[in-house]
């Protein structure tokens, strides 16, 4: 068994295996596009962007209808706008920015974040500033959610052009050795080492942790520090210290001095996507609706999220058992696979917009399992249903949507549609064939 092979961290194994020079480039562009998404769905929102002593927060909380829920802020922001106060207009922008971000109304939050960025401007107003960048924070990782790496075709110029926007206002505004300054250097990095574009990343990164380690010797129990650091030493090779880091930020989040409880579903989140051990990926998940439900309620928009990655792991390959009776794969936890998702449509259909990237999700799990319970028709329903969804949320020439278009195309043959079928195959590899236009980046090692 080869070293890469013994390593209990599956993204470390991964991450060996795509520094063999004898690896497939196939191989190794799937295993790179794999590990980037883990990292920066992993740091989505740690950077606190809004403020959490908000006039508006107590409403997120109250089980009205979304839109209901869309009028209040909506309505805030035009009351603020009447007022003529400027900080009360960027503080109910931003409470709107946080409300579609919850909700996953994505369009939304691009218009809110552009509209604040088109208010006059002078320089002088430190929570102007802020906001800006918070805007373009939000920009970044917007854009960056709806990118392929593999697309040579992909505008990864706005990605980095928020993140650098972002980083500029930071380090005005808090000077060159803020927190905040190290979470931006931070995303800033990790956006370029995404599209290859290696030749700054280790700068930002050296700085970025240098940062980090100053906020630690100042007070060990910084979540955001830990958890970048972290990220860091999985980046590095360095597993157990990786997983020592991360485990010091679930309990400082726990803590009764930390404002928001609900990073430690994140944080679990994180842990779980870094474990192979499948009993104690289980119980990660678990324990993060556990906290979901005690500090926000059963029906709060990030159980969704939760429901969805619990069922995911019910539904994963590496969970599936061969059955000597039949010649087709069974799946031995589909009953608790799709109670997973059923709770998470039940939530989803009161709390989320109907085009959430979450709600496709859903949608898409729930496709699959009637698909493997043979229920053909259902499962072209609900696969259509995803799709939909996933085409509001990625440009209509991502490649992200040629699985999409595979999947729907399987649907179809299945249920005996067989035009539908070839049109949707020949969708996604028209898609795919840009992807196979960029030549693979070359290989990165962080060495700090």
């Amino acid at each position: 068994m080869s070293k890469a092979m013994k390593s209990s961290n599956w993204i470390a194994c991964y991450l060996e295996r795509l520094l063999l020079s004898t690896a497939a480039c196939g191989v190794r562009r799937i295993v790179a596009m794999a590990l980037s998404t883990v990292l920066l769905q992993g740091t989505a929102s740690f950077v606190p962007a809004y403020s959490k002593d908000t006039s508006m927060k107590s409403s997120m909380q109250v089980l009205l209808p979304v839109k209901e829920l869309e009028q209040k802020f909506l309505k805030s922001v035009s009351q603020a706008k009447d007022s003529g106060n400027r900080d009360a207009v960027l503080k109910a922008l931003l409470e709107t920015a946080e409300f579609y971000v919850e909700r996953g109304n994505h369009a939304g939050v691009e218009a809110v974040c552009k509209e604040l960025l088109a208010l006059p401007y002078d320089g002088k107003s430190q929570l102007a500033a802020k906001s800006r960048a918070t805007a373009f924070t939000l920009l970044g990782k917007l854009y960056r959610s709806r990118m392929d790496p593999t697309d040579p075709h992909a505008c990864f110029e706005q990605v980095d052009a928020c993140f650098e926007q972002a980083l500029k206002i930071n380090e005005q505004v808090y000077g060159p050795n803020h927190l905040e300054v190290g979470k931006a250097l931070y995303l800033l990095g990790l956006s370029y080492q995404w599209h290859a574009k290696h030749a700054p990343v280790e700068r930002l990164f050296r700085r970025s942790m240098k940062i980090m380690k100053l906020a630690l010797k100042n007070n060990p129990d910084q979540v955001d520090a830990l958890r970048v650091v972290s990220y860091f030493y999985l980046l590095t090779g360095k597993e157990k210290q990786s997983i020592q880091t991360i485990r010091r930020a679930l309990l400082a989040s726990q803590s009764p001095k930390f404002p928001d409880k609900l990073i430690a579903v994140e944080i679990l989140d994180d842990m779980a996507q870094r474990c192979c051990f499948a009993s104690e990926i289980e119980s990660l998940y678990k324990r993060a609706l556990l906290i979901v439900k005690t500090q926000a309620g059963p029906k709060a928009p990030q159980i969704v999220r939760v429901y969805n990655s619990l069922g995911s792991y019910y539904l994963s390959p590496t969970r599936v058992v061969f059955s000597p009776s039949s010649p087709n794969f069974v799946y031995g936890r589909l009953k608790e696979a799709e109670s997973a998702y059923l709770a998470a449509k039940s939530v989803g259909d009161q709390v989320l917009y109907p085009d959430s990237y979450q709600v496709g999700i859903t949608l898409d799990g729930l496709a699959q399992i009637a698909d493997i319970k043979g229920d053909h028709g259902n499962a072209t329903r609900l696969q259509e249903k995803a799709l939909s969804v996933f085409q509001k949320f990625y440009p209509a020439e991502s490649t992200c949507l040629s699985n999409h278009y595979r999947t729907m195309a399987r649907r179809y043959e299945a249920s005996g549609d067989l035009a539908k079928s070839k049109h949707f195959d020949e969708l996604a590899q028209k898609l795919e064939l840009r992807a196979r236009a960029l030549p693979y980046p070359p290989r990165y090692v962080l060495e700090l």
